[in-house]
């Protein structure tokens, strides 16, 4: 309606429904129909190969090429994007499944004015399992992830945690019976920015053994500690003194999954965790949660990029409101009925039947 002739747009799905975003690259070609240009910023390789006319792949700040769309594939442009070749699908080897080890029965949340963000949530996860939590940002993500770990309160419903009733436990507890988290926000509620690097890969152990003896702190198996990891996890920095905030985006990500995996947790909730990362740092992340379900823990990834839910998990719930709209194994449920999962049509209504 201003009548400008350039559109810039940067990542305009990420809070959009598949259908959504179909109905929105409609509007972009008429508007590019029109004579008008469009600059199109996503890290999703599948909307980029649809929606552009021409693709430029920028790696450290510098261009690495300019290529038509129609002349690339993902696989080829994400080797572009990262200098390599990059793997996009993922085996998932088979694992025999123990009994579950969380259960939630009808748990509800309700926020500071009152309203409920999460509506009588009923799930299970086993070992050797990823289930994967899709929807669109803002419907009840945040919050499960939340009163899972401990930093929202259930006003309603029950938390079984590896046998035991967690619901009213505080988070060092939980912790200390196995649950991991990798936060959605990794700056404010995964590190503390101004501690150094191997202060914040020993942030819950420091004070047990062998990091702590009879009362005393040793450093020197805290650096030894992150020496290993930073080698583990190919972690980028000029030294395990330097502040961790002093980190890009990605190698901040890579401290705190190697610190939360490398306390072998039970439970792990991987919360966004490919959220602001190039597709290289993607991918090693995807590749440590799987290697982790493999390995019989359980794992939770909730994430609103649907191909990363359906690339990873074993099994995918949806979130619209608080509330499960549906549960489907990847491959047998498709885009157009995820979306609507997604807007808030139930897997099990009958409007949802003969959807190809």
């Amino acid at each position: 309606y201003r009548e400008a002739e350039i559109l810039i747009m940067d990542e305009p799905t990420a809070v959009l429904t598949p259908t959504e975003v179909q109905t929105l690259f409609k509007v972009l070609k008429d508007i590019t129909a029109q004579g008008n240009s469009i600059i199109f910023i996503s890290h999703k390789l599948w909307e980029v190969m649809q929606i552009t006319d021409r693709i430029t792949v920028l790696r450290d700040g510098k261009k690495v090429d300019t290529v038509l769309s129609r002349d690339m594939t993902k696989e080829s442009l994400a080797e572009m994007m990262v200098g390599r070749e990059v793997f996009l699908q993922y085996d998932h080897p088979p694992v025999e499944k123990g009994e579950p080890v969380l259960t939630m029965e009808n748990v509800s949340c309700r926020n500071a004015l009152g309203v409920d963000t999460l509506r009588k949530v009923n799930l299970q996860v086993c070992p050797g399992e990823v289930l994967g939590v899709a929807g669109v940002d803002g419907n009840g993500q945040k919050e499960l992830a939340g009163v899972i770990h401990g930093l929202e309160p259930a006003v309603e419903g029950k938390i079984i945690f590896d046998g035991e009733d967690v619901t009213r436990w505080d988070i060092l507890h939980r912790i200390r019976q196995g649950l991991g988290h990798i936060p959605e926000d990794r700056l404010s509620t995964g590190v503390v920015p101004d501690f150094s690097v191997a202060e914040n890969m020993v942030l819950i152990e420091y004070a047990d053994e062998p990091f702590t003896h009879h009362g005393f702190y040793r450093p020197d198996r805290v650096n030894r500690k992150t020496l290993e990891m930073q080698k583990e996890y190919d972690i980028r920095m000029s030294g395990i003194q330097v502040p961790i905030g002093s980190l890009s985006g990605g190698n901040q990500q890579k401290v705190v999954l190697a610190r939360e995996i490398g306390r072998e947790p039970k439970l792990l909730i991987a919360a966004q965790p490919s959220r602001g990362l190039d597709i290289g740092a993607t991918e090693f992340t995807q590749k440590k949660l799987i290697e982790e379900r493999t390995r019989g823990r359980a794992v939770i990834l909730i994430s609103t990029d649907l191909d990363e839910v359906l690339a990873v998990s074993d099994r995918v719930i949806v979130l619209y409101e608080g509330q499960i709209m549906g549960e489907f194994v990847p491959g047998q449920c498709s885009i157009a009925e995820i979306g609507l999962m997604m807007a808030g049509t139930r897997k099990d209504q009958g409007s949802f039947g003969g959807m190809q």
